[in-house]
């Protein structure tokens, strides 16, 4: 049986990492090796986990690193995936929690097709006890949203299905698929510091020809605080999006457009120009004009635009698919 490596990125995560780490160490595929990466917490985080693996009885390996300085959410799991041995990783959120069989199933699917990068699994959130998330998709603006994101669960997702790109509350990754698309040292775009980092690689890797699969026998309880939910109305895109943190808007705002300048092939952006056009217009008028720091993201983002061209260079090298088939997910 091949190592799979679990990457749990966690900042101050004292009141979660106790049912996010226990999940991950009692999976019921073996073996796994755990890389907890303490991303400067000021609380208790290193402590509870280093309590919940004392107590703990299984077969599974913890290794907490502390990082020397704040890398963020991305930074993070690299640094985790870096060190990882295994020939499958699930990078898991600090608030998710697993179903004991998540990482079985993700291997088996994953085993049973070598063109796909990752699996994303069939995520609730446990407040609402809707869906979290089905996979990601992307629309014809390139704005991105998480499938079924509160949905009542009827059985809608219950088939297995290709899908656009994976959420990075659970992914699980082919190692093979993370090397290839790396830019550097890097898996996850580190500029982008938190927020739209999977969608990024999500959109790298689909360019590099790998492929996404959504599997629902993959069960995991996300409890994400705020989104800005599945809407196509800008009203309720707005009002979805007053209920996220400053620190959301501004990183997510940034990051959106920096990987729009990586990934956007020529003919398809030509093809959705006016969409895009009508959106960015939008986007940057209201966030500008109604967001306290609306100002901040448009200077973080002209600060990093230079690297982001320079990652383009590569993203567009080492492109193997066409306009057309990665246009065709545009939706």
């Amino acid at each position: 049986m091949s190592i799979v490596t679990i990457t749990i990125a966690a900042r101050n995560e004292e009141k979660n990492i106790e049912k996010s780490l226990s999940s991950a160490l009692n999976q019921s595929y073996s073996p796994i090796e755990v890389f907890l990466i303490d991303d400067l917490s000021s609380d208790k985080t290193s402590e509870v986990a280093r309590n919940v693996y004392r107590n703990y009885k299984g077969g599974a390996k913890l290794t907490i690193v502390r990082n020397e300085k704040n890398l963020g959410f991305g930074g993070s799991h690299n640094k985790g995936m870096s060190m990882a041995s295994g020939e499958f990783i699930l990078c898991l959120n600090a608030d998710c929690e697993l179903d004991k069989n998540y990482v079985k199933y993700a291997v088996e699917s994953l085993r049973a097709d070598n063109s796909l990068a990752g699996i994303q699994g069939k995520l609730f959130n446990p407040r609402t006890n809707r869906i979290d998330t089905a996979g990601l998709v992307i629309f014809r603006n390139r704005r991105s949203i998480n499938r079924g994101q509160g949905e009542k669960d009827e059985g809608q997702y219950e088939k297995e299905e290709e899908v656009w790109g994976i959420d990075g509350a659970a992914p699980v990754y082919r190692k093979k698929s993370l090397e290839s698309a790396k830019i550097g040292n890097e898996y996850f775009d580190e500029d982008f510091f938190a927020y739209k980092e999977d969608v990024d690689l999500s959109w790298r890797m689909r360019l590099f020809g790998w492929k996404f699969m959504y599997q629902p026998k993959c069960v995991g309880y996300h409890d994400r605080s705020a989104g800005e939910g599945t809407s196509k109305k800008f009203k309720e895109i707005i009002e979805a999006r007053k209920k996220i943190s400053d620190f959301a808007k501004i990183h997510s705002f940034t990051n959106q457009r920096l990987m729009e300048i990586k990934n956007e092939t020529p003919r398809t952006f030509l093809r959705y120009a006016l969409l895009i056009f009508v959106k960015e217009a939008a986007s940057w008028s209201y966030v500008l004009n109604y967001e306290k720091y609306g100002w901040k993201s448009a200077v973080d983002f002209f600060r990093l635009c230079p690297r982001a061209w320079r990652k383009r260079k590569y993203v567009m090298a080492n492109k193997k698919v066409s306009d057309a088939e990665i246009g065709g997910w545009f939706c």
